[in-house]
């Protein structure tokens, strides 16, 4: 192929001709039709990945997930067989030796690579992994079993993670001609039944230095890595597995009466097909930006789990709907959408649980976020002198605070050097006549919980997350309990002072100095300390 548009152009009609027309034979023989591996081969399709100087085609991740979408929607087993060799060779070609590339991708031209990590006793969990390696002479035994594999006993060559330490991890490549290798039990899954999911067994497997992928210890950085290919090569099967779906649902839906009324007119039918429509682009299009994010050499892993996480409940609900719409039929193994549906369940385990994918993706989107708090002193402040330094430091001469007159207003809480924030406990006339009086004193601006937004205060002087964003260099916080909403907006304050009467009020967890008493008492005695 002369570039990517044709090589897509072929996948497209191999698709077409060769597996579309098998695909509910794949499904009942549970083997991909005679012939068939061999015209992927000699499309080029396994040296897709392959790195150039190796003799591979060297594709971009786009285009990866392209191959996988033509011929996923054709027949997801024969999509996912790519998914698996795509991400294996993605490892060799990152983390591989020069002697393992020169070895091992001359055998994926030809053959399947697969990569492992799960084991029985802990899944993808890999604390509670059994495989081990030790070194003896500079080279390295291998011993364990490895279950549930992509392609396992298809693939000839597998990247296998396993223990050098109680805590260490590294890959190393075994194949299936080497002393000690053997295949074992091939899982009997209820979809994706065109490929099999096994296991390989490793007993004193010997392989030399060349075969590690990276680093010893890097092993888990590998197996997460070989994830996040994997997961958006799955994105790019779950769009195919409801293109699929959603093909089918037209047709019947075009062609089938209810009544007098063909269900394409028929409202229920139109909300099941818009349905699927969306799934389907919303998928493709977390994928796609996966895909194009790793071209680009940008951190992608955030991206893979969305298109495998989202994807795979889009696509059982997708095939659900188009079930639901052929009625009886849909639910018959004469016809495709009740093996879409196993196709895709299978999507929401393999590579990663979606309970998995929910935790990946919000750690992503937690990293940024500061988890500890600002450390405080949380010091018993039993005499006001104790913090007269710090307010006299701060002070703000007289007349340069900005009164807030209408809830419009922006105020001066962002720009404030002291603030004293009033919660419900300072709800009374008396204490906030006293605070009032002590802002003056000070030159400080006063903020309130939302509570305390009313007759006396407006919402221009709103603390927490409704109102202002503030870190003063003194807040005194008088008569608030600690609510999350509040002390976020406020935690970055450079001295936090909190009164409170009760004194296992949270407010107090986040404070330098913690005064347990009324807030009219204490404002009294700081307004008599002022002078």
């Amino acid at each position: 192929m002369t570039n990517e548009t044709e090589l897509l152009q072929a996948v497209q009609q191999l698709a077409d001709k060769d597996v579309a027309p098998f695909d509910l034979q794949i499904d009942r023989q549970a083997k991909l039709p005679n012939g068939l591996f061999q015209k992927i081969v000699d499309l080029g399709l396994l040296r897709a990945k392959i790195p150039k100087e190796y003799g591979g085609l060297d594709v971009s991740a786009q285009t990866a997930g392209k191959i996988v979408n033509i011929l996923a929607k054709a027949n997801a087993s024969v999509g996912v067989m790519l998914e698996g060799h795509y991400k294996s060779c993605d490892q060799l070609a990152k983390y591989g030796t020069d002697v393992a590339k020169k070895r091992y991708f001359a055998w994926g031209a030809q053959a399947i690579l697969g990569f492992s990590n799960t084991e029985p006793e802990g899944g993808s969990d890999p604390s509670k992994h059994q495989s081990y390696a030790v070194e003896k002479d500079g080279r390295w035994i291998i011993n364990g079993d490895k279950v549930m594999i992509t392609n396992g006993t298809l693939a000839q060559v597998y990247s296998v993670n396993v223990k050098t330490g109680p805590n260490e991890y590294s890959v190393f490549i075994v194949d299936k001609g080497m002393p000690g290798f053997s295949f074992g039990y091939v899982e009997k899954f209820i979809g994706l039944r065109g490929i099999p999911c096994g296991e390989v067994v490793m007993n004193q497997i010997e392989v030399g230095p060349e075969n590690m992928l990276g680093k010893r210890g890097q092993g888990l950085e590998i197996a997460n890595n070989a994830h996040d290919d994997a997961r958006y090569l799955m994105g790019a099967v779950l769009t195919g597995i409801q293109e699929h779906a959603l093909d089918i649902a037209k047709n019947y839906a075009a062609k089938r009466k209810s009544g007098n009324t063909l269900l394409k007119d028929m409202q229920v039918t139109q909300y099941k097909i818009s349905k699927i429509a969306t799934n389907k682009e919303l998928t493709r299009l977390v994928y796609e930006e996966a895909a194009r994010r790793k071209d680009a050499g940008l951190p992608y892993m955030e991206q893979s789990a969305m298109a495998k996480c989202f994807g795979s409940q889009a696509a059982v609900e997708s095939c659900d709907l188009t079930l639901q719409i052929m009625g009886g039929y849909g639910y018959s193994a004469e016809f495709a959408p009740e093996h879409l549906v196993r196709d895709a369940r299978a999507m929401e385990i393999a590579e990663g649980t979606i309970e998995k994918m929910y935790t990946e993706i919000s750690n992503a989107e937690m990293a940024d976020v500061p988890s500890q708090e600002v450390a405080r002193k949380q010091a018993d402040l039993t005499d006001l002198d104790q913090i007269l330094p710090l307010l006299e430091a701060a002070k703000t001469p007289a007349g340069a605070v900005d009164a807030v007159s209408s809830p419009s207003q922006a105020a001066g809480l962002p720009k404030a050097k002291i603030v004293l924030a009033l919660g419900r406990g300072a709800n009374q006339p008396e204490t906030i006549a006293l605070a009032k009086q002590v802002a003056e004193k000070l030159g400080a601006e006063i903020g309130v919980t939302r509570p305390m937004v009313g007759s006396d205060f407006n919402r221009g002087q709103q603390l927490g997350v409704n109102g202002h964003k503030i870190k003063p260099q003194v807040l005194i916080n008088l008569g608030i309990a600690g609510a999350p909403q509040y002390t976020f907006t406020v935690d970055h304050a450079e001295n936090i002072i909190s009164v409170n009467t009760n004194p296992n009020a949270i407010v107090f967890e986040g404070s330098d100095y913690r005064y347990v008493g009324s807030t009219y008492d204490f404002l009294k005695e700081l307004l008599n300390r002022l002078g």
